[in-house]
């Protein structure tokens, strides 16, 4: 249970790491 709550929280993590970077992308372009 606690190693499915940490890989969800890496993977939400890293969805909002995606999202930062297109959207600094796009304010920069």
């Amino acid at each position: 249970m606690v190693l499915h709550r940490w890989t969800s929280i890496e993977g939400v993590s890293i969805l909002h790491l995606l999202q930062a970077s297109t959207l600094i992308d796009r304010t920069w372009l």
